[in-house]
């Protein structure tokens, strides 16, 4: 919502402490975005008046982050969980898509991990009124290294090109954030990340729970904007041709499509994993998990009863499970005998 204010129109379109409704409109219909130009006399009004700047910073949305709770520390290959609880003070919800991604910077190194919180929530559906709450299990890796980490939120634009570009960011409301330790502006301008004021131990003692299929991994790139290119330049820096779609480096079978489309490791023809065909009470069944980040793949399976070119069809499945992690589906057909078949089609952003 947005566009124009009014003709003058006292004592209405007056800021409600000069006895209009100006504000709680603008309120009740979430405006995102005025036109400064017009009416010159209207806004001239709202200045004199002394809401000009408060109108100014709601329009849109105007997030801050309430709360956080966090471990202090974990060891390689356990989780740990987290909440975030945030608000919305703006008159509206952000329109376009949103990342939302934890940070963990080593204190001595500055090399930096990323997991998507964003898999799982939608950002656009933050609406004002009431606080929003991000709980999440993080899943770290094996081979993380030890030692400090600070925690700092990050909410970058989603587009490729964008991810990373600070104007695109969005900036929290919170000015400071304290620690038991120190207290430290939020905002880091040169990044467009947001310091949580907490410190995350990374060590061989603590006992955290192992990770589950289900929890968002740690990982040592962003998987926001994670896309085939990005996914073929980190491994294949030094050999592009090697990294085409329907090249099979390591000879196992698995075109590099499918490999990314299942988060498989295309040099390792070792790894089988993420592709998983069971019978379960009497239903044949077929599994795949999902790469992280991936999000310019179309999965679709069809079904066959006896292998014959054309008797494969999408009919003879039903999907049971089908999210960013996960597509589990179940072979229809009664025949004796039955075949799955899963296709990957990497589409154009």
């Amino acid at each position: 919502m947005g566009g124009e204010t009014c003709l003058e129109n006292a004592p209405d379109d007056n800021c409600a402490s000069a006895g209009g409704r100006a504000d709680a409109d603008l309120s009740r219909f979430h405006y995102s975005f005025l036109n400064q130009g017009y009416n010159a006399n209207v806004n001239d009004d709202w200045v004199a008046q002394g809401c000009m700047e408060d109108i100014k910073r709601r329009l849109g949305d105007r997030l801050q982050l309430v709360s956080g709770i966090f471990r202090t520390e974990a060891s390689p290959g356990q989780t740990f969980p987290l909440k975030l609880e945030l608000q919305n003070v703006g008159y509206a919800a952000p329109f376009n898509p949103r990342g939302l991604e934890l940070v963990l910077r080593h204190t001595t190194n500055g090399q930096s991990f990323f997991a998507e919180l964003s898999r799982d929530i939608d950002a656009r559906f933050w609406l004002p009124g009431s606080n929003h709450v991000c709980a999440a299990t993080l899943a770290l890796a094996t081979n993380l290294p030890q030692g400090s980490y600070e925690m700092l939120l990050h909410l970058p634009d989603p587009a490729p090109l964008l991810y990373g570009l600070v104007p695109y960011s969005i900036r929290l409301a919170n000015s400071n954030a304290t620690s038991s330790v120190t207290t430290s502006p939020v905002w880091e301008p040169a990044t467009g990340y947001h310091r949580l004021g907490h410190t995350l131990t990374v060590n061989s003692t603590a006992t955290n729970p192992p990770p589950k299929t289900t929890d968002i991994p740690v990982l040592d790139y962003s998987a926001i904007r994670e896309t085939y290119d990005t996914w073929k330049a980190r491994h294949f820096p030094s050999n592009p041709l090697a990294g085409e779609p329907d090249a099979d480096p390591d000879t196992d079978g698995r075109a590099n499509l499918l490999e990314y489309a299942v988060g498989s490791d295309p040099n390792s023809g070792a790894d089988r994993s993420h592709i998983e065909a069971t019978h379960e009470a009497g239903a044949f069944l077929l599994t795949i998990r999902k790469g992280p980040g991936v999000k310019d793949v179309r999965y679709e399976v069809e079904g066959s009863p006896d292998l014959l070119p054309g008797s494969w069809s999408a009919s003879l499945v039903t999907t049971l499970a089908n999210d960013a992690t996960l597509l589990r589906v179940r072979f229809n057909s009664t025949t004796p005998s039955g075949f799955l078949r899963l296709r990957v089609t990497l589409e154009t952003p």
